[in-house]
């Protein structure tokens, strides 16, 4: 299933007041707790918005946002005063009464549920809805992942390794995961496929001068997730599948099926990382009324749709596909317009489960020692790209 890449939000001055109380607790979420979110504070709905998590402000170099760019769980608002002091804030909590207002707006969101009959034509066209967003916004939208490497190490190269290594991207849209991680990674050994359930991305992708000029290292075909038909890739191969703001496009009905077959390509100790929405996150209390297509799955203005995950939703699957898990945690993040003074409260999932080896023994988890590469301008980046993913 295809997603396109990092992106950021435009916003609008907000037209109520900030719900939100003064204060905020620094407590990071256990692992398996339901994500906490926000009440959103802007009148027009985001579209397509993949939130780069650690965007910097725009007037500065590439090496300034790569030395800026830090994993999250590191930025705590301890003093409401200085909110307006950093772009962004981590692990904010929610009171009781934020938890249900967000509850209290699904709830209203599910009294206008979409028709059956509608339902089953966004399924039975969705690769047609893609298709339409990729025409219209060509590689023009979305930011290259750079901050992908500061979250998730296993894509970083080892200095000078030529050892055979080979990652997989399904819902690839136009390179913006693949191609920083062919431009990062010399390794001649290394080898990335690519896969998209739109052929008009798959297509944009193949017309980079980057991609043309690593076929050797690259792969790029069009495949839906959902689809039976088998993947070009033969199972037992991958050391890394990586799935960036796609899973949460796929109807809930399938995706176990679609999560299972991905990981039997994976070798053992070999690893899923996934980064999607989680539950009540701002993109989902935003929606309207006929939007919901069943709890939690949504369809946006363009016939794209869109779910939303609760820790426990992508443990279950993931444990039922084989996989242990080693961590699955929330990205609970407040986002500020310092010039608009806005505040937005995002909710991200972020995981990582291994395929455990005949033994049932696991590798030893990877800690990140790695520099940051700057962030560079590869030929999927376009000047009017966003720094968030899908969101409306």
């Amino acid at each position: 299933m295809d997603q396109p890449s990092a992106a950021t939000s435009t916003t609008t001055t907000a037209t109520a007041p900030n719900p939100l109380p003064a204060s905020h607790s620094t407590s990071t979420f256990s692992s398996q707790a339901e994500p906490l979110t926000e009440r959103p504070t802007q009148k027009r709905p985001m579209e397509h918005d993949e939130s780069n998590p650690d965007a910097a402000p725009a007037d500065t170099s590439d090496e300034q946002q790569a030395a800026k760019r830090t994993r999250f769980g590191t930025r705590y608002l301890e003093d409401e005063s200085q909110v307006f002091e950093q772009n962004a804030w981590d692990n904010v909590e929610w009171d009781p009464e934020q938890i249900e207002y967000a509850k209290k707006v699904v709830r209203e969101q599910a009294l206008t549920m979409v028709s059956e009959a509608d339902r089953e034509r966004y399924e039975a066209e969705a690769g047609e809805f893609w298709n339409k967003f990729y025409s219209q916004h060509d590689t023009k939208f979305f930011k290259d992942r750079n901050w992908l490497f500061t979250e998730f190490p296993e894509l970083m190269p080892s200095e000078n390794s030529t050892d055979s290594y080979h990652i997989f991207e399904p819902g690839c849209g136009v390179g913006n995961t693949v191609l920083p991680i062919l431009q990062t990674n010399r390794n001649p050994n290394l080898r990335v496929y690519a896969a998209d359930f739109s052929a008009r991305a798959v297509e944009l992708l193949k017309e980079t001068p980057l991609f043309q000029a690593e076929q050797a290292r690259c792969q790029a075909f069009v495949h839906d997730i959902t689809s039976t038909d088998p993947y070009p890739i033969p199972e037992g191969s991958l050391d890394v599948i990586i799935i960036i703001f796609v899973l949460s496009a796929v109807d809930p009905s399938k995706m176990q099926d679609a999560m299972t077959r991905l990981a039997r390509l994976l070798k053992p100790g070999g690893a899923l990382l996934l980064r999607d929405y989680g539950r009540h996150d701002l993109t989902q209390l935003r929606f309207k009324k006929n939007k919901m297509l069943s709890d939690n799955f949504y369809v946006r203005g363009d016939g794209t749709r869109v779910y939303f995950f609760s820790q426990d939703d992508l443990d279950s699957m993931l444990t039922k596909a084989g996989l242990v898990k080693e961590f699955n945690r929330p990205d609970n993040r407040l986002i500020v317009n310092r010039a608009k003074q806005i505040k937005m409260y995002r909710v991200w999932l972020q995981v990582k489960y291994v395929k455990p080896f005949a033994d049932g023994s696991l590798p030893a988890p990877l800690v990140s020692t790695a520099v940051v590469p700057p962030a560079t301008s590869s030929p999927a980046s376009g000047s009017g790209s966003k720094s968030a993913e899908m969101d409306e």
